[in-house]
């Protein structure tokens, strides 16, 4: 990953400055599901309208700060992930530049577009979620389960058997869509290999009268980039489904479970409802990680590619320019 950092090293400041905003938009959101609590339990249910009204405004301020947090979020890991996508396609582009004839036929003229192109890109869209999305999963992941822990011990156990089963969805599906995406990557580069031959030769194309031919060969590439898309998708979108039903079953017990309590007088309603809030929020980090997970495979196939050639030594150096 050497030649990643070593791109995102001169806006290490933006990065620092997405991640003190995304730790501070995160414990804001961990805090006021328990303002919330607070305002149903000490306001509502005593009927006491001035403690309403105080944690009402202190809830109105937090709020205010998580706006101005994903405000700053979105604007630095913006400007982060796209200078650093620009930075690596120019690396990219003088690494060529030094390239022989036969170094541009090792790897194909199809593919070195596709890796400037696609391949950064893909990087740049992994580093932005990544800013964006990794960086609050642990804080609202373990932040949640100890506020869960927080309102009611009992009720937590809900989370023994929500999380691990979760987290093995995940594992097992990204593991599984790896090597497609890995194919779809390789088959971006054939795609442009067809349709450059047919731009450059459209000529000799016409004269020969083999319009038909190069359609049809077009086509075969084109379906075949449709075959393993939708396989590696469908590995991919069957995630969001099993872990809706596991969010939306695991909500179901802990209203059924909450309701035995507050019958019990084990807790009270403002407890459960911070206790959902927390459950959805822990749930809602590990899916937001999942979706990370869809990019991660492409991501990492990309990283690869792009590596072979900025590690690439040409067979043709310019002594002059190395002397310089």
């Amino acid at each position: 990953m050497k030649n990643f950092l070593k791109f995102l090293k001169p806006y290490r400041w933006w990065v620092v400055l997405t991640v003190i905003f995304i730790a501070l938009q995160s414990l804001s959101d961990l805090y006021l599901p328990d303002l919330n609590a607070t305002i149903i339990d000490r306001g509502v249910m005593r009927g006491d309208v001035k403690t309403i009204l105080i944690f009402g405004a202190v809830m109105l301020g937090v709020a205010l700060l998580v706006g101005v947090c994903t405000l700053g979020t979105t604007y630095f890991s913006t400007k982060a992930s796209l200078a650093y996508g620009r930075d690596m396609r120019l690396a990219l582009f003088t690494k060529v530049q030094s390239f022989s004839q036969s170094d541009l036929d090792h790897f194909g003229t199809p593919s070195l577009i596709t890796r400037t192109t696609n391949d950064v890109n893909q990087l740049q869209q992994m580093m932005q979620m990544l800013l964006r999305t990794i960086i609050p999963t642990p804080i609202l992941l373990f932040g949640g389960i100890i506020m869960c822990l927080k309102q009611d011990v009992q009720l937590s156990k809900i989370l023994l058997f929500v999380v691990p089963i979760i987290a093995v969805v995940v594992v097992v599906t990204t593991k599984k869509s790896h090597p497609w995406f890995k194919k779809q990557q390789t088959q971006v580069d054939k795609l442009n290999q067809v349709l450059r031959e047919k731009l450059s030769g459209i000529r000799v194309i016409r004269a020969f009268v083999r319009t038909d031919y190069e359609e049809a060969r077009y086509d075969r590439e084109n379906q075949e980039m449709l075959k393993i898309a939708v396989h590696a998708h469908k590995l991919m979108t069957a995630l969001m489904p099993l872990v809706s039903l596991v969010m939306n079953g695991a909500t179901l017990a802990a209203y059924y479970m909450g309701a035995i309590r507050i019958d019990s007088f084990g807790m009270e309603i403002g407890a459960l409802t911070a206790f959902v809030t927390y459950l959805m929020q822990i749930l809602m980090s590990i899916m937001a990680s999942s979706m990370m997970m869809n990019m991660i495979p492409r991501a990492m196939t990309s990283v690869g590619r792009i590596n072979e050639v900025l590690d690439y030594e040409p067979s043709i150096r310019d002594e002059g320019a190395r002397a310089e």
